[in-house]
């Protein structure tokens, strides 16, 4: 016998090394019907159970990636880890289904800028701003535009030492993206408003450049 396994209700499940190999063959073929491949990431979201380890063995055997997450994170904790650790499936457990559900989409529907009719991902836009070598850091948010309903708005953080123009990146992203997603202003910081895990509060970004846009149209207005 090679595993055997009490739950909390005392129910005894029990495995043979035959039955346990068995069990691991399924689930890694599983993985591969779900689209995974070798470095591939998926989220497993289980308590103690002998599904975890069957995941486990299977991530070994395909060169996935298994991310773990424990069922008791908050929705913030939650949030954070599926957004970043860029896992491409979740598994779960019948019960927290809806919450990892939630977590997993609700941040890159807010993360998408609607530009003339088009759809923007901020990540992508992100993800090109970053591999400059003199950015750090960077969030893209989407700002009204009377004209193309938003207007995609970068924020980044330089590295220490580091000087970038705004026209340097912007040209930098024109080369590397399709027109309409270049942004069409890019704003530094020194640092970006963060949640207790790190996370960028796109939502107090987009308010404050919001707010000063909106300030700076009254102004103008006020003196025609």
């Amino acid at each position: 016998m090679l595993l055997i396994f009490e739950d909390r209700t005392g129910h005894v499940e029990q495995y043979t090394y035959e039955a346990f190999d068995r069990r691991v063959n399924q689930v890694a073929r599983a993985l591969g019907r779900l689209g995974l491949s070798k470095g591939d990431k998926f989220n497993l979201h289980l308590r103690n159970s002998p599904e975890f380890l069957f995941c486990w063995l299977a991530a070994a055997k395909t060169g996935t990636v298994m991310v773990p997450t424990n069922p008791d994170s908050t929705a913030e904790e939650m949030e954070y880890i599926l957004n970043h650790s860029e896992a491409k499936v979740s598994i779960v457990q019948g019960s927290s289904a809806s919450s990892v559900l939630a977590c997993y989409f609700v941040d890159r529907k807010k993360d998408i800028i609607k530009r003339a009719g088009e759809n923007v991902s901020a990540g992508e836009v992100e993800e090109v701003l970053k591999r400059h070598p003199a950015v750090f850091d960077a969030a893209v948010i989407g700002v009204p535009d009377p004209l193309r309903d938003e207007a995609v708005h970068a924020l980044v953080i330089l590295q220490e030492g580091a000087r970038a123009s705004e026209e340097e990146l912007i040209a930098w992203c024109r080369e590397r993206l399709t027109k309409h997603k270049v942004p069409e202003a890019v704003e530094f910081r020194t640092a970006f408003p963060r949640t207790s895990v790190g996370k960028i509060q796109k939502h107090v970004l987009r308010q404050e450049v919001r707010t000063r846009l909106a300030v700076a149209k009254r102004e103008i207005g006020s003196r025609h």
